[in-house]
């Protein structure tokens, strides 16, 4: 069973009424930990408050029993689903168990916990395999039954898992304002049934603004951070906090938050040892993970440094974390290869295009590896799109040292990469497609760039769901360009119109981004006569 550890050393949390699923949250949503793309070390646990041990003595009590109660066929269904789901052998045969279980217990109307739990487990086979929106009917529906019993705890906790994993799914197809309203609501159920000051609320209330930070929400990001810090100070909150700041561009305090939490990790890890002999995997495990969370902080350290122009300790930051990677993954893990994007763009901003080259090589190598291991079974969402966004970042690189062509065909691959992803509306393939689409831009390839630019606007269109933002409205304005270069003024003054309109909207008529739209307005409307 899976096992979280809160935050200041406390015993790992294995109350659970039900086997643990993987978070399907997975770590190239948020997902990252880095700007750069850096997948989480560890996300907090987001089914994880204390139910009553009825609950579990129930299920566990047909363990004991010869399966002859249509409860007891479809325990055992359950169970062979959950060990084929999460070993991942084949998650064909892990659904169908798991409809199987499901099918048994909608006909029997006095198990409604083991229903939920069932229809949660199908939901996440259904989303393994690509089929989202199946999986979030039934993930609704678990909720509707859950929230049919608000007074009773057991409910509670269904309805807090079920909110929280239908948050994941609608976030891994781009439905965001769906997926934070998810969020939202388990939080709400969450505080109902322990509190405001439970620690279980301050590690949800960090999911949250995890998921916030991905979507440039800074401002609730920071609230929800706040609210965490004031119930415990623990090592997640003040990465997510380093986080925001970096992205709000306070370097400065955003090394002293990450500088703290490097410290905290470094105290407990330097403590667990003496606290408990008894347990030597246990403790390995631990070790091993504290080794990870303090990686991927040095990570986000190095970017700070980087930022702040403080070169020297930036690439100790990346070189240190870079170290432990390697002794915990191997040398062909995409952690690594991201830190060897990272070192790459240290040195091409040093000047040192050699090094920055060589980097750039050993990156792309760890992705071929990955790619190469692959291909037979298949690469997983999550290892699919880290690939992804680890190609596009070296692309940028490539670009900056005036190699276009090398930049476009890495792109492309990347793109490629992600083509068989379920996660039509994912932000990470319209961002791949828009820098192709200015790259062909800037090579004056016309065609190529109109087909990427309307891939990515239509992409965005899906993802807002009506709303309407700057990424927007800049991929519209280049998308006119590229009409323009076509000929077709009347849709290249169209796209010029919408991006104008949201530009005036949101930034105001006297923005440098809403002037330049519309000078390339009035130079269509002059070519229109």
């Amino acid at each position: 069973m899976e096992t979280t550890t809160d935050e200041g050393g406390s015993a790992p949390n294995t109350r659970r009424w039900y086997p643990s699923l993987p978070s399907l949250k997975t770590k190239h949503h948020r997902r990252t930990t880095s700007i750069g793309g850096d997948p989480s070390p560890k996300l907090p646990n987001c089914a994880s408050f204390t139910l009553a041990s009825p609950a579990r003595n129930s299920m566990e009590s047909h363990r004991r029993t010869p399966a002859t109660t249509p409860n007891d066929i479809a325990f055992l269904f359950f169970s062979a689903a959950h060990s084929l789901h999460l070993s991942g052998d084949d998650p064909h045969k892990a659904h169908r168990y798991a409809e199987k279980a499901v099918r048994i217990l909608d006909s029997n109307s006095t198990s409604g916990l083991q229903l939920i739990t069932s229809l949660h487990l199908a939901a996440a086979t259904l989303t393994r395999l690509g089929r989202c929106k199946e999986a979030i009917h039934l993930l609704r529906r678990s909720v509707s039954i859950s929230t049919a019993s608000p007074d009773d705890p057991n409910c509670a906790h269904a309805s807090f898992s079920g909110f929280m994993q239908l948050g994941d799914t609608y976030f891994a197809i781009g439905r965001y304002a769906s997926a934070m309203e998810c969020y939202e609501s388990g939080l709400s159920v969450q505080k109902q049934a322990l509190g405001d000051s439970d620690v279980r609320v301050a590690e949800t209330c960090v999911y949250l603004a995890e998921s916030y930070l991905q979507l440039l929400k800074l401002k609730e990001a920071e609230e929800l951070c706040g609210e965490a810090l004031a119930i415990q100070d623990g090592v997640s909150v003040r990465r997510v906090i380093g986080l925001v700041q970096i992205a709000k561009g306070e370097y400065e305090t955003a090394l002293d938050h990450l500088l703290l939490a490097v410290a905290t990790l470094s105290s407990l890890s330097s403590s667990s040892p003496s606290q408990s002999t008894s347990s030597s995997s246990s403790s390995a495990s631990s070790s091993l993970s504290s080794i990870v969370e303090c990686a991927f902080l040095d990570a986000i350290i190095g970017e700070a440094y980087l930022a702040l122009g403080r070169f020297d300790e930036a690439e100790l930051a990346y070189h240190k974390g870079l170290a432990a990677f390697v002794l915990v993954y191997g040398e062909d893990h995409t952690s690594v290869g991201s830190l060897y994007v990272s070192l790459a763009d240290l040195y091409l901003k040093r000047g040192s295009f050699n090094d920055a080259k060589l980097y750039c090589e050993k990156a792309l190598l760890v992705y071929a590896e990955q790619m190469e291991r692959h291909q037979d079974d298949g690469i997983d969402g999550c290892r699919q799109e880290e690939i992804g966004v680890g190609l596009s970042r070296v692309a940028s690189l490539f670009e900056s040292m005036g190699e276009v062509k090398h930049a476009v065909s890495l792109l492309e691959k990347a793109r490629g990469m992600m083509g068989s992803s379920p996660d039509e509306g994912s932000v990470v393939v319209a961002g791949v497609e828009a820098q192709i689409g200015l790259l062909q831009l800037m090579s004056r390839s016309y065609e190529d760039a109109y087909a990427y630019l309307g891939s990515a606007v239509a992409r965005h269109r899906a993802m807002a769901g009506g709303e309407r933002s700057l990424v927007l409205a800049a991929l519209l304005n280049q998308r006119g360009v590229a009409c323009v270069g076509l000929g077709a003024i009347w849709e290249a003054a169209e796209a010029f119109e919408e991006s104008m309109r949201i530009f005036e909207r949101v930034s105001g008529a006297h923005n440098v981004d809403t002037l330049d739209v519309c000078l390339n307005l009035a130079g269509a409307y002059d070519a229109m006569g």
